[in-house]
């Protein structure tokens, strides 16, 4: 059969250039130009054919297969992390240079964990009649693993149209299946409130309302749609660019609708690829992706020179421009919901327990201790109380014609209405209780006795020659806010005797006012053997009025202990004889140990009545710490500070600090250390602040009469005194031991008459050994800045170190006065360690009278 060729076909013969393509597996084939064609069924008549130059027919070109490897970073619209993986195109059905049937799909893993997406499509492209066109379209299925481990499935469809230089091309897709999934959820407890305390029968009742926020975690796959259109930008003899630009719409359950936009730039060069695109709209943001790739087999990139038979199969077999991976949305979902409960029983968190309240109400007559119809006496109560430990007397003042007295039962509360009180409430926590805070205090006739583990709170108790409330032999028990009015009698007592034991007690911010000699206002005590530790006596104001009634006594006898008191923040106020503000007493084989005392603001006004008195008769005291407390003593012979060992008493490890002391009468000392036949030791004077005004009052006072005074530091006070003969630091040993004392750093001014800066006085066989004195600044002194005098022959001193020192001016009050004075009683002994240099060793120390004994390298 004779083949026709039409004359239009004869008159536009095409030169073709030979193509070569390089598979992945080595296959190489070249086109040749085809002759001698019995016949172009598949072809319309009018389309020419391709033939070489010499005129001969080539053989058609085809789509041919190809895999590749391909990354993409990420996050971008509708995932979180980078992926990588394989992507193939296998063409089928082909109509050589016409149209083909083709599958492609890919499989990626995320970079972030193991989870994997990927898609299978089935398309055709072919060429448009009379055209250069190519039109295609698809139909596919994606699948999606998101770092949840949730799988979302989509079906995908989409078409495409390319010109020679230009491609427009638009996508759908559509999630089916369960399309929005919780992944993850939290509830936070945003807390529970409580309101409605009120009291029923013997129960406190209240109501709770919680409130908890759920937080959920959705993923949900996005139905959407795209369109974007693309133009080659340039091409060269490898490879071309192309500029793509467009819109995207994207919606899913659980969130608005998203319409955003695309722009990319898309380069090949033989069998490489790479892209960089910027997407951006409301919901995912803007965000920015690379892509790179690798081609293995196919046909050839579009490129500069190409044929056209070359640009058609390269458009038939081009990759689909879509999304390859499923769009998720990561939602999150918060709600909140409200429980309310009501009619809630208050339980102690203690024992897990209701509380039982008892009501009592002073004047009422009858009931049964409901809040409904309350007792009329506390007696009542106490009767009836568990010693479990969840009951609790509440007391209203009624028409307080008084109540009797009455001793409380082992872990039981007593506490009134007329100060705010609270409890422990499980689950709730500190609770005030409802009607507390009246103002108006129950009123009590006589002793109140404490038991084991008890409290009571907000009463105002006056007795007459018994003590206000009393505690002997019980622990854990707590007395506050209480107001107590005693005569002839200590306000309250706490007693330890033979074998008992005092722990644990409280005393705190109530106020106490006796009247009568003896009647301290607090007072704890341990006798015969009897212990008491770890009282804490904070907050009170008290006031006595009384010979012997110290504002608080701690005293110990016969092998009695005191251990581990804690005294803070009182105000004191003392008027009669002996009457002192705070005193440690140890007596008679008694021991006191561990005491602080800070942060107290003392008056006393009568005679020999000290601010704190540290006393050892013949007993022991040991670390007591005395810091930041406010003494004003008026009375004579009131020293501000006094620590005394009298009769083999002993006071070790003493510690006075950063006190304020101002005493206003004659033999009233700021601070004092007195050993008489007793030993003191290891005592610290530092950073107080001392003012005296009466004669014989000086700033520092240390003595010891047949006893011993050791380690003894005096630093960094700063010492005035105005009156006669009031030294600002001055040392007193009679028959006794002063060993290593240390004084440096002090700032001393005395006006008086006879007052010096530091004096060192040594009478009988009395000695004082090594002794420090340096770096004190004497600003002015009545008489001499410093004078050391031996008073009988067999007196002795050795100063070890004198230097840094600086004399402002002696002789304020009348002429006589020297920088440094030394008087040597003949047969005695003054030793004086470097005395050559006290002018170049300190400031001021001009005018010395007096020399030493001798010179020694060391004192002994």
């Amino acid at each position: 059969m004779k083949t026709f060729i039409p004359d239009a076909l004869l008159r536009n013969t095409v030169l073709s250039t030979t193509a070569s393509f390089v598979t992945f597996i080595g296959i190489s084939a070249s086109s040749a130009w085809a002759q001698n064609q019995p016949e172009l069924k598949s072809r319309p008549e009018d389309r020419p054919l391709a033939q070489n130059i010499d005129g001969s027919d080539d053989q058609p070109l085809k789509v041919e297969p190809r895999v590749g490897v391909n990354f993409q970073s990420g996050p971008g619209v509708g995932y979180d992390a980078s992926f990588g993986g394989l992507h193939f195109f296998v063409p089928f059905g082909q109509i050589p240079e016409q149209s083909t049937f083709y599958t492609a799909g890919q499989v990626n893993l995320f970079t972030n964990d193991d989870n994997f997406n990927g898609n299978l499509r089935l398309g055709y492209r072919t060429q448009l009649p009379n055209n250069e066109l190519v039109l295609g379209g698809y139909v596919g299925w994606d699948v999606n693993q998101t770092s949840s481990d949730e799988t979302f499935h989509q079906m995908g469809l989409g078409a495409d149209l390319q010109g020679n230089k230009w491609i427009v091309s638009t996508n759908a897709y559509l999630p089916v299946g369960s399309t929005r999934r919780e992944v993850a959820s939290s509830v936070a407890d945003n807390g529970t409130t409580f309101s409605d305390f009120r009291f029923s029968g013997n129960n406190l009742l209240y109501s709770s309302l919680n409130q908890q926020t759920t937080t959920r975690l959705y993923e949900a796959a996005m139905t959407g749609v795209d369109l974007e259109a693309g133009y080659e930008l340039l091409s060269w003899d490898q490879g071309n660019l192309y500029g793509y630009g467009g819109v995207y719409f994207l919606d899913a359950s659980g969130t608005s609708s998203v319409v955003g936009g695309r722009g990319r730039l898309q380069v090949a060069v033989d069998n490489f690829q790479g892209g960089l695109s910027v997407q951006s709209d409301d919901n995912f943001g803007t965000t920015v992706a690379v892509n790179l790739g690798v081609t293995f087999g196919g046909n050839s990139h579009r490129k500069r020179g190409e044929t056209s038979a070359g640009s058609l199969v390269a458009r038939l077999g081009n990759e689909v421009q879509r999304r390859h991976v499923i769009a998720i949305d990561q939602q999150t979902a918060t709600t909140f919901s409200l429980t309310q409960a009501n009619n809630l029983i208050a339980r102690n968190p203690a024992t897990g327990q209701t509380w039982r309240f008892l009501h009592v109400t002073d004047g009422v007559m009858g009931g049964d201790g409901t809040f409904e119809t309350p007792l009329g006496a506390v007696t009542d109560g106490t009767a009836i109380a568990a010693t479990a430990g969840n009951d609790v007397i509440y007391v209203e003042a009624g028409d307080r014609t008084g109540l009797a007295g009455f001793t409380i039962p082992d872990n039981v509360q007593v506490l009134s209405t007329g100060v705010i009180q609270a409890l422990d409430v499980q689950d709730v926590g500190i609770t005030p209780l409802p009607g507390s805070g009246s103002g108006t205090l129950p009123l009590v006739n006589s002793t109140v006795t404490m038991g084991n583990g008890t409290t009571l709170s907000g009463f105002d108790v006056k007795t007459v020659e018994t003590s206000g409330i009393y505690a002997r032999n019980v622990s854990d028990f707590t007395i506050d806010r209480n107001q107590v009015t005693t005569t002839a009698a200590s306000g309250i007592q706490s007693n330890a005797l033979a074998g008992e034991v005092v722990n644990n007690a409280r005393i705190s911010d109530n106020s106490v006012t006796t009247i009568g000699e003896g009647a301290r206002a607090i007072d704890t005590s341990a006798s015969n053997g009897g212990t008491i530790s770890n009282t804490t006596i904070s907050g009170n104001s008290i006031a006595t009025t009384g010979i012997r009634a110290s504002g608080i006594d701690n005293y110990a006898d016969n092998g009695g202990t005191i251990s581990n008191s804690m005294i803070t923040g009182n105000s004191i106020t003392t008027t009669e004889l002996f009457s002192y503000g705070i005193i440690d007493d140890a007596y008679n084989g008694g021991t006191i140990s561990d005491t602080t005392i800070t942060g107290n603001t003392i008056s006393t006004s009568g005679f020999f009545t000290d601010g704190i008195l540290e006393l050892a008769s013949d007993g022991t005291i040991s670390r007591a710490t005395i810091s930041g407390n406010t003494i004003e003593t008026t009375g004579i012979g009131s020293q501000g500070i006094y620590v005394y060992a009298n009769t083999g008493g002993t006071i070790r490890d003493t510690t006075i600090s950063g006190n304020t002391l101002t005493t206003t009468r004659a033999i009233s000392n700021g601070i004092a250390a007195n050993s008489y036949n007793g030993e003191i030791s290891n005592t610290t004077i530092s950073g107080n602040t001392i003012t005296t005004a009466g004669n014989n009052a000086n700033g520092i006072d240390l003595e010891t009469y047949e006893g011993t005074l050791n380690n003894t530091t005096i630093s960094g006070n700063t010492i005035t005194t105005t009156g006669s003969y009031g030294d600002g630091i001055y040392a007193y040993v009679y028959s006794g031991t002063l060993n290593n004392p240390t004084i440096s750093g002090n700032t001393v001014s005395t006006i008086g008459e006879g007052a010096q800066g530091i004096e060192f006085a040594i009478e009988d066989a009395g000695t004082m050994n090594n002794a420090t004195i340096t770096n004190n600044q004497i600003q002015q002194a009545g008489e001499h800045s410093v004078i050391l005098q031996t008073n009988e022959t067999t007196s002795n001193i050795c100063v070890t170190q004198f230097s840094g020192n600086t004399s402002g001016g002696p002789n304020t009050f009348s002429a006589g006065g020297n920088d440094l004075n030394i008087i040597v009683e003949p047969g005695s002994t003054v030793d004086f360690v470097n005395f050559d240099n006290v002018a170049a060793n300190n400031t001021g120390f001009d005018d010395v009278v007096g020399t030493p004994s001798g010179q020694p390298s060391t004192c002994p």
